[in-house]
């Protein structure tokens, strides 16, 4: 890890990409008990329905998510189409967030890497859990300024290997000037730390691709610092 260049980096950019964070095997052990302690219990986080809410639907019933997730990009063209600015996504998250303390105890043993890169003191983690993206999967612009005051830094945890960029699923950082922006694949196990505000999203995951795109993601806090996210990251009882 080159500190000083991912500092520089992450100052001039807004953001930076830590490849090889941690030690594969640990990375490795920690996600497949992640994994194993969800039970299998992946839900559809999708937005908007009909009444301009947020919604979720079950995988329970075969094909049901999909039709969701189609739902979502129809509403979501008919509503842009209007001039309306709109907030919309679709993707697969776990219901249950404790699954991904195995993976955070790995994050708390670079949280002095992470305050050195950023500048900022790294308290603990306020709200982050596992994302899937399958076929027709997407999140569009946003800044991550959900409440106020919100947190100053938020992060995505690389946990796909060998992902091909024409299938998707790309996150794309808005340059400047609005006209153009750069997209990647976070590599498995590969860190990005975003500064917030900063504009990004994730491109549609093709229907080519032959599974699904998995992270981790969230925030992290420093003292003082609170955030209770009111977006579509809120889980609802």
């Amino acid at each position: 890890m080159n500190r000083e260049l991912l500092r520089y980096k992450f100052h001039k950019e807004g953001y930076c990409i830590i490849e090889d964070v941690f030690d594969e095997e640990e990375l490795n052990t920690a996600l497949s008990n992640s994994l194993e302690s969800m039970s299998g219990e992946w839900w559809m986080n999708y937005y908007p329905d009909e009444e301009n809410q947020r919604g979720w639907a079950s995988m329970d019933e075969d094909g049901a998510y999909r039709d969701k997730i189609s739902y979502v990009h129809k509403r979501s063209r008919s509503m842009g189409n209007t001039g309306e600015s709109l907030l919309a996504y679709a993707f697969l998250r776990s219901r249950d967030e404790t699954h991904v303390k195995y993976l955070q105890s790995l994050m708390r043993a670079k949280f002095k890497d992470i305050a050195y890169i950023t500048d900022q003191t790294v308290e603990d983690f306020n709200g982050s859990f596992l994302s899937l993206y399958e076929r027709g999967c997407f999140l569009s612009t946003h800044s991550d300024e959900f409440a106020s005051p919100a947190p100053k830094l938020a992060f995505v945890l690389g946990l796909t290997p060998k992902w091909c960029s024409h299938w998707g699923g790309l996150t794309h950082i808005e340059s400047k000037d609005y006209l153009a922006s750069l997209a990647f694949f976070p590599p498995y196990n590969s860190l990005v730390l975003f500064r917030i505000p900063i504009w990004h999203m994730v491109s549609e995951v093709s229907e080519c691709a032959p599974h699904g795109r998995l992270v981790m993601s969230g925030w992290l806090t420093a003292p003082s610092i609170p955030h209770n996210p009111n977006s579509f990251w809120y889980m609802p009882d």
